[in-house]
């Protein structure tokens, strides 16, 4: 396959050469660049793929297994304020592909009809491209750059590389810096990640491209203020226009306008402020059906105090159709804007991802952080209390409800060991009475200890038990745990055991152990800061997974894989 050798040279330069790795070379000549610096970043991963599925008289060969090999090759150049950066993304399936009564079958496809490909099971394509010129007062980048106003509410587009997703835009991005101003301002056109560097690529399809047009003006140090304002327009490609370039996005009418402000003021009293107000002018459903443009609302706010050795933070948010922005988006997985949950994100189910991106919910956190050794040993206390007021979408109950979250939690950081633990319960209590209510009740803990010559060792818990109230369609009860047990050998090995468990009936696939049972087992080396390998063998569940404010729902695994990172 055409694919092979990018990835075959960076494995033979990995393995057999790892002092190679290094953090960036300089550049030597005359040339415009000699003197600057060069650095490239591989990220290699090959899976084997034990499927379920079968083909019908062949069960017992498992036909349909393949192996997936996906690079990512990231090249950054850079001189003085100026810098060049491009990521070459590629992905192929072997052993894809059975003869079936001399007929030439495909198990899966990697790429939809749209996508031009030389390849049957393999594609290759420039992901990110940009140039930046940065200066005292004045940085410009032509091509793919991220940016986010304020609190991300009303634009919000970074890499979230937790949840596999990485989307940039792709056009000019210009911040002026003057004095105690900054002034940003960005246009261009979408540009989410195609191939996925974590999770099982299928069905690869062209980018679906959205306008984003922002500027946001910053002042700081207004005596203890810092002042900030913002305006988004949205133009998002609709079905009806698929296919069509997407710079035609900026000759059709505006899908959606957001404005906004923001307000920080730090040792204000000895207390820190932060807010942010929203307003959201959504007009798509007027282009398309003639119906009246809906605004919605979104504002955040928290402070923090300090008494003695306490930190106490607080939190609010208050949100009414503010997630029109992300429907056009949802199909590729990303969000174009993020507002603060207050969530515990480690326990968030198919129930609770409702709450998160709710059109109509208002809500409060307060967390107090005691240090009774500062740096050593620090426990704190957690309650959240929120009004989903949305019903249909993707919530199960059909009244509104109360939700009431507490989270007790300790950190212990001892010169060889450590725990962190958190134990919580999140009650979502239905209007019409407190038997209806869906129950969470979820407990973490993380420890590490010195194990003599053995190194170190590191035991990971994660439980929860979910109970459902009444539901119009009903869902049964169920018990989620996830557990790794790793051998720190040295600096560079890494032994590791996982079990994961789950009844979860909305949870697809069975466990390699047991109906519900998955193990698996991990070895990782390290020679160096800039260079990672690992080995896995096993299986691990699918389920839910929210990082930043953007929940995925990401596919489980059987089989084997091999990953590569590191930093040429």
């Amino acid at each position: 396959m055409a694919s092979r050798p990018l990835w075959a040279a960076a494995l033979v330069c990995a393995l057999v050469w790892p002092g190679a790795a290094q953090a960036a070379v300089a550049i030597e000549g005359r040339g415009p660049l000699a003197g600057g610096s060069l650095s490239l970043t591989e990220r290699l991963a090959i899976r084997y793929y034990r499927m379920d599925d079968v083909l019908p008289g062949f069960e017992d060969l498992h036909v349909h297994d393949y192996v997936e090999e996906v690079n990512r090759l990231n090249l950054l150049v850079s001189k003085g304020g100026f810098s060049v950066g491009a990521q070459i993304d590629e992905v192929g399936l072997f052993a894809n592909r059975y003869y079936l009564d001399d007929v030439l079958y495909h198990s899966y496809d990697l790429y939809t009809d749209e996508i031009s490909s030389p390849f049957p099971d393999a594609y290759i394509g420039l992901e990110k491209l940009s140039l930046r010129q940065k200066g005292e007062h004045l940085e410009v980048s032509v091509g793919d750059s991220y940016v986010s106003f304020g609190r991300g509410i009303a634009l919000n587009l970074v890499r979230n590389t937790d949840i596999d997703l990485d989307t940039s835009l792709r056009g000019v991005r210009a911040v002026v810096r003057a004095g105690s101003w900054d002034f940003t301002g960005v246009s261009g056109l979408t540009n989410p990640q195609q191939v996925q560097q974590d999770n099982r690529n299928l069905d690869i399809h062209p980018d679906i491209q959205h306008m984003v047009s922002g500027l946001r003006a910053e002042r700081f140090g207004l005596g203890p203020f810092n002042l900030g304002a913002h305006g988004v327009i949205y133009g998002f490609e609709q079905p009806a226009e698929a296919g069509e370039p997407g710079l035609a996005r900026y000759a059709e009418p505006v899908d959606m306008l957001v404005g906004g402000a923001t307000l920080e003021a730090m040792g204000l009293a000895g207390l820190d402020l932060s807010t942010e107000v929203d307003w959201f002018d959504d007009r798509s459903s007027e282009h398309l059906a003639g119906d009246d443009a809906q605004t919605g609302f979104a504002a955040y706010g928290s402070l923090s105090a300090y008494p003695g050795r306490a930190v106490v933070l607080l939190e609010g948010k208050h949100y009414v159709d503010a997630e029109g922005v992300n429907t056009m988006c949802a199909a590729d997985h990303y969000e174009l804007a993020v507002a603060p949950t207050l969530e515990y994100e480690r326990v968030i189910t198919e129930d609770s991802s409702a709450a998160v991106n709710s059109n109509d919910i208002s809500g409060a956190r307060l967390r107090v952080d005691y240090p009774v050794r500062p740096g050593v040993l620090m426990p704190y206390l957690s309650m959240a209390v929120f009004r989903d007021r949305e019903l249909g979408g993707l919530h199960f109950n059909d009244t509104p409800e109360t939700i009431l979250h507490p989270v007790a939690g300790l950190q212990w950081l001892g010169e060889q060991a450590h725990v962190i633990g958190n134990l919580g319960g999140r009650a979502d209590l239905r209007d019409g009475g407190a038997h209806d209510a869906d129950v969470n009740l979820h407990a973490d803990v993380d420890i590490e200890v010195p194990a003599g010559k053995l190194g170190a060792i590191e035991l990971a818990v994660a439980a929860m038990r979910f109970q459902w109230g009444d539901n119009p369609v009903q869902q049964s009860d169920f018990f989620d745990m996830t557990n790794s047990l790793a051998l720190h050998a040295t600096d560079a090995w890494t032994f590791i055991l996982y079990q994961d468990y789950t009844d979860n009936p909305l949870i697809a696939g069975e466990g390699n152990l047991s109906e519900h049972l998955y193990g698996a087992t991990e070895v990782q080396y390290k020679p160096s800061t800039a260079l990672t390998t690992s080995l896995f063998f096993g299986s691990y569940k699918a389920g839910i997974r929210c990082a930043g404010g953007q929940c995925r729902s990401l596919p489980g695994f059987s089989g084997m894989r091999f990953g590569l990172s590191g930093t040429f």
